[in-house]
């Protein structure tokens, strides 16, 4: 597995998965509300409609969406933030999406 840095953007970056956190608050900040604004508001309505995981390592899955070059968005529930985020934290949030990918022919994956 190659594991690369890059400096594009959720919305601009082309590929085969993007994955991006919700916490629990409902909030859609940094690279959740780009990715809101560029595929018209999806994330936001699915949020009200309560469709949307917010609940620490729940997975939604969006095949092809409108408006990134991403063709799959796997939005990962951070659920309420713990006293402390530290690195077995992260590692478990992106073992969690990591795992709901695992089985799909995938050659780039890019994490928010």
């Amino acid at each position: 597995m190659k594991v690369l840095s890059s400096s594009v953007g959720p919305s601009a970056i082309d590929a085969d998965a993007v994955v991006v956190g919700v916490g629990a608050n409902k909030q859609l900040v940094g690279a959740a509300a780009e990715l809101d604004q560029a595929t018209g508001g999806l994330l936001q309505r699915l949020l009200e409609r309560d469709d949307l995981a917010t609940k620490r390592f729940g997975i939604t899955q969006i095949l092809a969406p409108t408006g990134i070059p991403a063709r799959q968005l796997l939005v990962l529930g951070l659920g309420e933030p713990p006293p402390q985020v530290d690195a077995g934290y992260a590692f478990r949030l992106a073992g969690t999406a990591a795992k709901a990918l695992a089985a799909k022919r995938l050659r780039s994956i890019a994490f928010y």
